[in-house]
């Protein structure tokens, strides 16, 4: 592109040194060629800003794609965990449920403080779930809030580079 370019100036350059005689028609067709000349260069330049507007959206997207990656592992992971401390709780409450039946059907004395004294001691780890619970639970959110945040970026660069590769059809 360039040598034919570079070509038509030299050309144009060399006929009035040459002692050619321009006539108007010439004249013409040689002004034809630095208009085409001008349009060619100016849809190079135009073209060149839209491969590095690409490039850069294309970069975006993969920083983007990168921050997705990981918010989804630590979605998975938070979800994960909430989904651990929820089973345990569920495996407490049966432990203090049958504690509770036990207590009840136990005719020792000896019996019924031990059973009261693990229901308690059960009852304080049944608590200290929930709040574990309620800390997980904050954790997703916030990790799903990340999410969120990283896909709604992710698709605002994905349309910009689709109008983009619109504008070039």
């Amino acid at each position: 592109m360039r040598r034919i370019i570079l070509s038509l100036m030299v050309g144009i350059a060399m006929t009035p040194a040459c002692g050619a005689q321009v006539n108007s028609s010439d004249s013409q067709t040689l002004q034809a060629i630095l208009s085409e000349l001008r349009q060619l260069r100016a849809e190079l330049h135009n073209q060149q800003a839209q491969n590095q507007t690409m490039q850069v959206l294309l970069f975006q997207m993969q920083t983007y794609q990168s921050a997705i990656n990981r918010a989804t592992q630590r979605t998975d992971d938070a979800r994960s965990q909430l989904s651990g401390v929820r089973e345990a709780e569920s495996r407490l409450a049966a432990d203090i449920s049958r504690d509770e039946d036990s207590l009840r059907d136990a005719q020792d004395e000896a019996d019924k403080k031990r059973l009261a004294a693990d229901i308690e001691r059960s009852k304080g780890g049944l608590a200290s779930f929930k709040t574990m619970e309620q800390d997980r639970i904050t954790v997703l959110q916030q990790a799903e809030a990340q999410l969120q945040k990283a896909q709604d970026s992710f698709d605002a660069v994905q349309n910009q580079l689709g109008q983009l590769l619109k504008g070039l059809r």
